[in-house]
């Protein structure tokens, strides 16, 4: 039961495949690293923005907002998040505290990815 030796041409053929196709047993993985730490920023982002509505931000009680979604741009530097807001009646004021709290959101964010690097946030209210 010992594994059986290839060529050098073997493996890099080998190698050569899965760098093309993705693996060699037909999954094939659909994203590059960039795609796939925008993904996993905006994660970061929709699992930390409840936290800093909590704590920061100065919303009326009896309100509900929910993240619908949140995408980043393809160079990580800003991360647009759209939001919905129950009940109706208080959407278009809670929506002027939102904006004029995006700058702070974005610094709540920074100070917890532990990156360089983190996006500015901006809320969409639909």
């Amino acid at each position: 039961n010992q594994p059986s030796r290839c060529s050098g041409k073997e493996r890099r053929a080998d190698s050569w495949y899965i760098r093309q196709k993705g693996s060699k047993s037909g999954t094939s993985f659909n994203f590059s690293m960039h795609e796939r730490r925008r993904e996993r920023l905006a994660s970061f982002v929709r699992d930390t923005l409840p936290q800093f509505f909590t704590e920061e931000c100065t919303l009326p009680s009896g309100l509900l907002v929910s993240i619908l979604h949140v995408v980043v741009n393809s160079k990580g530097t800003r991360a647009d998040v759209s939001l919905s807001i129950f009940p109706d009646a208080l959407k278009k004021g809670v929506a002027e505290i939102l904006k004029k709290s995006e700058n702070r959101a974005s610094h709540f964010i920074r100070a917890r990815v532990g990156s360089k690097f983190s996006p500015a946030i901006r809320f969409h209210v639909h």
